[in-house]
């Protein structure tokens, strides 16, 4: 591709021909193929993928490529995000090799520890959706709330207390612990509850 043809050629043009150049892994995303005014999604292998955008989609002159991580999961962890930023008028080819040489080597790695973290949240969810099912079954009237992003999971309690009454039990990553807070309980309920949830193994 010349200069020419590189200051011409539309987004999903460029993106294509990056893919080309990154190797016979690379492949452009479906879900972002041809949409022109946004950017362009790259797919690699072992769950890699790379979006190429314009830094300035006014003028257009100059390309940037970012490595992303599964399920928003940088964002939560604080994971780097990695980028680099070239002249649209070097080339589909000059940008691949810059994406190997400057961007790979430090974006896969922080992949690997990203794709490790949404491993670790999914089973810590199982976990805790397994405690929470058991108290569920002591407490009928449970009410599970859900953080996912957070890695948390709350059962409001009210349901199973008298109207002036209020109680959560907050089980944290894996389920394992939970902190538990009560207000104007009466003792009775209290009591019932307490023997409820040894009953079921909590």
């Amino acid at each position: 591709m010349t200069h020419t043809d590189a200051n011409d050629a539309t987004l999903p043009d460029l993106a294509r021909d990056v893919a080309q150049h990154l190797g016979p892994q690379w492949s452009v995303d479906p879900s972002t193929s041809g949409q022109r005014d946004r950017p362009q999604g790259l797919c690699g292998p072992d769950g890699a993928r790379l979006l190429v955008g314009f830094d300035d989609w006014v003028r257009a002159r100059r390309v940037e490529i970012w490595g992303t991580y599964p399920d928003r999961i940088g964002l939560d962890y604080r994971i780097t995000r990695h980028e680099i930023t070239l002249s649209r008028a070097r080339g589909a080819q000059v940008i691949a090799r810059d994406i190997h040489r400057r961007l790979l080597p430090v974006y896969l790695p922080d992949l690997r520890t990203a794709q490790g973290h949404v491993i670790r949240r999914a089973q810590e969810k199982q976990a805790r959706a397994h405690t929470a099912a058991r108290i569920g079954a002591a407490l009928p009237g449970a009410m599970l709330i859900e953080d996912n992003a957070r890695g948390h999971l709350t059962c409001d309690i009210r349901l199973d207390l008298p109207a002036d009454s209020w109680g959560t039990i907050h089980l944290d990553h894996d389920g394992q612990k939970a902190n538990v807070t009560f207000y104007r309980v009466p003792a009775d309920a209290l009591v019932r509850m307490i023997a409820a949830l040894g009953d079921s193994g909590v």
